[in-house]
């Protein structure tokens, strides 16, 4: 059982943001491998956190900055439609 607000919230997000880059097409974008395997490792890290909420395995209550990077990061993505390679790119 999650008890704290930001816990929840944390995992909420967390699994938001793995869902989104599990779900990526790439609709004709070039293949980039740097991308591929952050997109990889970003899944699994976001995908884990959640877990490890919803197992009770999660250490302590959620560090208020954690979270605020974990939404940024979210945001990001979202707004990038899982395109992780969009991160870096400067207009």
């Amino acid at each position: 059982m999650i008890s704290d607000i930001e816990t929840l919230l944390n995992a909420i997000v967390c699994t938001v943001t793995a869902v989104r880059l599990l779900t990526f097409r790439r609709c004709g974008a070039g293949y980039v491998r740097w991308g591929a395997y952050l997109a990889y490792g970003l899944t699994l890290a976001t995908g884990s956190v959640a877990i490890r909420i919803v197992m009770g395995t999660y250490e302590g209550p959620t560090d208020p900055a954690e979270l605020f990077i974990n939404i940024v990061l979210c945001f990001l993505v979202l707004r990038s439609r899982g395109n992780v390679v969009q991160l870096f790119k400067v207009k």
